[in-house]
This record gives C-alpha cells, sequence and structure tokens, in this order.
C-alpha cells in the first residue's frame, strides 16, 4: 500500500503561499516603478510649460516697452532727420529701462543710423538685413544670434506713426532692435525667475533623467528659425521613491529568509520526528525511541510512551 505522507503537502503549501507573496512583491514592485515614472513625467511636463510661461514673461516688458517706442511720431521724425542728439537723450538713456545692452536704429532701407550700448558690446551694426526685411513682414520679431560678444537675444519692432498702433495701416519708416546679451548675469536672473538651474548646449541630444533632477529645455533660434543654442533647466526632483524600492528590496530579502528558516524548521520540528515514529513502528528501533523522547512537545510526550 502506497502511504501518502504529510510532509510534501505541507511543503506544497508553504511554497504555494510564497509563490502568491512573491507574486503580490512583484505586482507592488511593478506598480512603484510606473507610478514613479507617472510622477516624473508629469513633473517634467508641468516643470517644461513653467518655465516656457515664465521664458515668454521674462521679455514681455521689453516687447510692450519697444511697442510704445516705434508708435511714436517724435521716433518717426527721427528716422527722417538722424537727429543723433535726439536718440542719444531720449532713446538711449533707456538701456537701463529695457534692461538690455543695446539699442539700434535702422532706416527704411535697412541701413544703420545708431546705436546705445553698453561696455559689454562693442559691435556697431548686429542685425542682418535679412532679419530687417523679416520684420517688414510681420511689424514685431524676437530672434537669437551670435556675434563676438556671445549669444544676444533681439527684439524687433517696425517704427510707426503713433496713429497706427497695430502697425498695420502704414509703411515702416524704420527700425528699432532691442538686443540682451545672454551672459553670466542674463543667466542669474533667469535662474532667480524659474528656481532652476540653468546650462547653455549646443546638443540636439535629449536630456535623461538621473539624480533626482528634472529638466526642461528651450530651443532658441535665429531669425531663419534654424537653432543658435539651447536653454537646459534643471530642477531638483523632489519625489522620491528610493526609499520605498529599498524597503520593497528588504521585504523580499526577509521573506527569503524567512522561507529558508521555515524549511528548516519544519524538517527539524515535524518531519523529522514524524520519520522516527514511522521506523519505530515499522520495526521498533530503540535507537528511533531514544531519538524521539529527545524531541520537543508532543513528539516527546510520543516517545515516551514507547
Amino acid at each position: 500500500m502506497v502511504i501518502k505522507k504529510t510532509y510534501p503537502k505541507i511543503l506544497l503549501l508553504i511554497f504555494s503561499s510564497s509563490i502568491f507573496f512573491i507574486g503580490l512583491y512583484f505586482a507592488l514592485y511593478y506598480y512603484t516603478i510606473k507610478v514613479e515614472k507617472e510622477v516624473y513625467a508629469s513633473s517634467k511636463n508641468q516643470f517644461n510649460n513653467e518655465v516656457n510661461k515664465l521664458f515668454v514673461l521674462d521679455s514681455k516688458p521689453i516687447r510692450v516697452a519697444i511697442n510704445n517706442d516705434t508708435n511714436w511720431d517724435e521716433f518717426v521724425d527721427f528716422i527722417k532727420t538722424k537727429d543723433t542728439v535726439w536718440y542719444n537723450e531720449t532713446i538711449g538713456n533707456e538701456l537701463d529701462i529695457y534692461k538690455a545692452d543695446y539699442l539700434g536704429a535702422y532706416d527704411i532701407d535697412k541701413k544703420f543710423i545708431i546705436r546705445a550700448a553698453s561696455s559689454k558690446i562693442k559691435t556697431v551694426d548686429i542685425i542682418p538685413k535679412e532679419a530687417i526685411a523679416n520684420l517688414s513682414k510681420g511689424g514685431l520679431s524676437r530672434f537669437y544670434m551670435k556675434i563676438p560678444e556671445g549669444i544676444i537675444e533681439v527684439v524687433g519692432a517696425s517704427i510707426h506713426p503713433s496713429d497706427d498702433p497695430l502697425k498695420n495701416k502704414t509703411k515702416p519708416f524704420g527700425y528699432f532692435f532691442v538686443v540682451r546679451l545672454l551672459d553670466k548675469d542674463f543667466i542669474t536672473d533667469l535662474e532667480h525667475l524659474t528656481s532652476a538651474e540653468i546650462n547653455l548646449s549646443t546638443s540636439n541630444s535629449e536630456t535623461k533623467i538621473g539624480n533626482h533632477k528634472i529638466f526642461a529645455a528651450i530651443n532658441l533660434n535665429d531669425y531663419k528659425n534654424e537653432p543658435v543654442i539651447k536653454l537646459i533647466f534643471k530642477r531638483n526632483f523632489d519625489v522620491y521613491f528610493d526609499n520605498t524600492i529599498t524597503i520593497l528590496y528588504l521585504i523580499i530579502l526577509a521573506f527569503v529568509i524567512n522561507l529558508i528558516i521555515n524549511l528548516f524548521l519544519t524538517r527539524k520540528w515535524l518531519y523529522f520526528p514524524l520519520d522516527l515514529i514511522t521506523r519505530v513502528l515499522e520495526t521498533g528501533n530503540k535507537k528511533a525511541i531514544k531519538e524521539l523522547k529527545h524531541t520537543t512537545g508532543e513528539f516527546s510526550y510520543i516517545g515516551n510512551l514507547f
């Protein structure tokens, strides 16, 4: 007669429970990784939107001021008279208002007239004629370009009389450009505005996740809409999942150790005494009876009965 042993059933119960636990663990692990990626993607998109809005907002005062200055009858008269005294006393004094490094005026033929500049910019005639031609079509433009002093932001507007605020009733009388140098001071001010660390990059590769950081990038294009440079914004990613992952690893480690201990103790406390009882009942082995007496619990009592 084949005897169905109990110990394999106990082992089957232990392993079945273990498989269920391991499945539950990996489901939790997968969910945690998935949530981490979703939170990171959401934070990155939010950061990217925030950076783009703040970057546009940073140039808004310049766009408002240049629109006011270029819808001005006196500026129209200057293009005709080229009165340098008026320009230097009126427009040239607005460098601090614009927080700019260069204010340049061009006539209707796209020829340079005059400029007012900070000590940072030595170049006199900065704006390419093609960029001025593009401005003739739109009335207002913003682009970036490289000059000997570095990368610059250029905001330009066509000059019209005061009664043409939308710049669509009259032809341009000339052109006016406001230039900011993207130097260390500019980057520092932008870092304070965006609460992020900023680097300039010419690489077209995607920025990777790492070191608890989120990234956003703004491409700075020239008047041909071709890339000049890229601003990389970096901010701390304050939602950390490392501790959760570590805890999950510790849980699975503790589970494996517990499984090994359970298998060892089950064999010692259950399988070994049952094996002794089987040997006593089948053969009357006195050595087995002696060993059974030295076991614990009910099995020791059964040994004394034998």
